[in-house]
């Protein structure tokens, strides 16, 4: 029989575990209000003085009733090369992918910057890292079909966002080419990282010795918003991919080991190349490439539209 000390212990360390993966869950699935930001007009505005093109901001509405918004901005060309979808990562919005924006624009592609659920002027009342995106995506691909009929679709990601992409790809997204720069290959993983880094502990030891408290969270996501975080796995999607993929990692990246895009890679070496970035850190390939980034970023799109 234990002893009343030992039931206490056992029972103040389940509470803790419990109140634990509670927050760490809360967290995860939610933009801090601090940084939940809603992106003005003045960017868009500016990107199209110096882009000479003309934008809107477009709405859909999500399967569960959320109502999605994004910025469409179409090139001062003729007859635009495609459309290019930008999915940034978490805690940032449309507006950080509007450096991307413009080198695209200057090729004549148009360009369409969703802010993702949970963020920016979208609603959402949670993120889910790709367990509701996946489907989120497939509306605006579907906005697409409708009011750009004929355009191939391309897309790049970074971070949250590449993670997103690559499920929506392994789900047969109408994706004729795409790039996924700093994703980590299943939220489990993931996960695991960052608490051990909190203590200073690599991903192998906090697997096992957290397992109590990430278990938990997963569990406390499942009950209180219906997602199923081990269901988050772009590693899982990657052999059902089946379009030219181009992953991009930063060798120095402290938030999402390069290691991640390595397991990618592996999961689909013939449709998938892996540009690493020395000494890069995280999605920081389009500033510091030296224009390394939009050339192949152009070239991927350019033998894309070659096989039409």
């Amino acid at each position: 029989m234990l002893r009343p000390g030992t039931v206490a212990l056992v029972a103040l360390l389940i509470l803790f575990t419990a109140a634990g993966s509670a927050v760490l869950t809360e967290s995860a699935l939610h933009v801090p209000p601090v940084l939940r930001v809603v992106p003005g007009v003045n960017a868009a505005n500016r990107l199209a003085s110096a882009t000479k093109a003309s934008w809107t901001e477009i709405t859909v509405e999500a399967q569960d009733g959320a109502r999605l918004v994004a910025w469409h901005f179409k090139p001062p060309f003729r007859n635009p090369r495609g459309v290019v979808m930008l999915l940034h990562g978490v805690s940032a919005t449309r507006a950080e992918m509007l450096p991307y924006a413009r080198f695209l624009i200057e090729n004549g592609f148009e360009v369409l910057a969703p802010d993702a659920r949970g963020h920016g002027a979208s609603g959402g009342s949670s993120i889910s890292f790709g367990a509701r995106e996946v489907d989120d995506l497939r509306r605006w691909t579907g906005w697409c079909d409708r009011n750009l009929p004929g355009s191939p679709i391309y897309a790049i990601g970074t971070s949250m966002g590449a993670a997103i992409l690559l499920q929506a790809l392994g789900e047969g997204a109408p994706v004729r080419a795409a790039v996924a720069e700093a994703s980590f290959r299943d939220f489990r993983s993931i996960a695991n990282f960052r608490i051990g880094r909190s203590i200073g502990v690599g991903e192998p030891v906090a697997q096992y010795v957290f397992w109590p408290l990430r278990a938990g969270a997963f569990a406390y996501a499942r009950s209180r918003y219906g997602i199923d975080l081990d269901s988050v796995s772009p590693l899982k999607a990657m052999p059902k991919i089946r379009v030219p993929l181009l992953l991009i990692h930063g060798t120095l990246d402290n938030s999402i080991p390069a290691s991640h895009s390595q397991a990618l890679k592996a999961a689909a070496p013939e449709s998938t190349v892996l540009w690493e970035i020395p000494n890069g850190g995280h999605c920081t390939a389009l500033g510091m490439s030296g224009g390394e980034y939009e050339r192949r970023v152009l070239a991927l799109f350019s033998a894309s539209e070659s096989r039409r």
